[in-house]
């Protein structure tokens, strides 16, 4: 697989208190694996998810929006990336089977991480912008306690990966996923979210080191800090859209 024209990626290190970690820069912290869901259960699920993202508009529209630009340009958010905790939406038993499952791919990959909190549905509705690249999870002391970002595949859906040489030479891949395949990466691989034309969703999990503890009590994560952004310049190429 051929990276895509670096000419398309424009961005720039944020600030940090720390540089970005050697890790980032090199960045080829991903794995795509194939049809890790068993399909039955991921049929199941997929069609539920689908008919209720379809049927439920008005809740969608009130729930969480998902950053698509660093804070200062926010509020130029589309506002159509959204998400919700999956629990809400399929049955206890599905989601206890579709948790193991994904706890065997960490297990497999990460041993010393486990799953943390409940995984969230993503929905992207029609029309959907492209997020700026970013980190899910900023640069931690000690590396090997960064989170570990994961995807699960509901339908065809694409994110893009920052690929190999230092972070200025700007070239990625889009990596495409299906149902029931699996995006595992490091916390702080530069990715980001694609364009959709047309209504998508994908479910996401995290999990953190076992030696870790969230002692925030406001709920958030207090071992490290979400979504580093990295900010783009402009950028008139319009040959991302996702169908």
């Amino acid at each position: 697989m051929e990276p895509l024209p670096a000419t398309n990626l424009n961005y720039r290190q944020p600030p940090a208190k720390k540089p970005i970690s050697i890790f980032a820069q090199n960045s080829t912290g991903y794995n795509k694996l194939k049809n890790r869901i068993p399909e039955n259960l991921m049929d199941q699920i997929a069609a539920k998810c689908m008919n209720w993202a379809e049927e439920n508009e008005k809740i969608i529209k009130n729930s969480e929006v998902v950053f698509q630009y660093e804070e200062k340009l926010e509020k130029n958010n589309d506002k159509k990336r959204r998400q919700i905790g999956v629990q809400k939406i399929i049955d206890e038993k599905s989601y206890k089977l579709l948790k193991e499952a994904v706890d065997d791919v960490i297990n497999e990959m990460y041993p010393t991480h486990y799953i943390y909190r409940p995984g969230k549905l993503i929905i992207s509705l029609p029309g959907c912008g492209m997020q700026m690249m970013h980190m899910d999870f900023e640069e931690v002391d000690n590396p090997e306690h960064v989170q570990i970002p994961i995807f699960v595949g509901l339908m065809d859906s694409h994110i893009d990966m920052i690929t190999g040489g230092e972070l200025f030479n700007r070239n990625y891949y889009r990596v495409n996923y299906e149902k029931g395949d699996v995006v595992i990466m490091h916390g702080n691989q530069i990715h980001r979210g694609c364009k959709y034309d047309k209504l998508n969703i994908r479910l996401y999990f995290y999990a953190i080191h076992k030696g870790i503890k969230d002692n925030n009590k406001d709920g958030n994560d207090s071992f490290s800090k979400p979504n580093t952004q990295i900010k783009p310049r402009n950028n008139n190429n319009n040959n991302n859209n996702i169908q």
